[in-house]
């Protein structure tokens, strides 16, 4: 009977363990798609609502650090005219990278499956 218990312990901590894994990955996805278009979340009124008020808020430092960061890096050492850090060019091109909405998200379906 002790040796079922230990048994059924170790089977529910594996599942637990499982779960845990699949949240953290979920969020390290999730935070590393933020990063790679946090300036058109962040500007776009559609996506900033679908952002959690800590989302949104590490998206704006992001993009904060990120500029920081270009501009001490290489942005000061360039020509005046050449420093702008705008989302639309003079000649109209956009400079903010959209997410490919049709790529999958976290996971993707394989075979469908029916109704449960």
């Amino acid at each position: 009977m002790a040796t079922q218990q230990a048994a059924l312990a170790n089977i529910l901590k594996m599942d637990v363990d499982r779960v845990k894994y699949l949240v953290r990955s979920y969020l390290r996805t999730r935070l590393s798609k933020i990063e790679e278009h946090a300036r058109h979340y962040i500007k776009e009124t559609m996506y900033r609502e679908r952002l959690s008020q800590n989302e949104l808020e590490y998206a704006k430092g992001y993009v904060e650090l990120d500029e920081r960061h270009v501009r001490r890096s290489f942005l000061d050492q360039m020509p005046p005219h050449l420093r702008g850090l705008e989302d639309v060019t003079a000649e109209g091109l956009e400079m903010v990278s959209k997410p490919d909405l049709d790529a999958a998200v976290f996971c993707r379906v394989r075979a469908t499956v029916g109704e449960f």
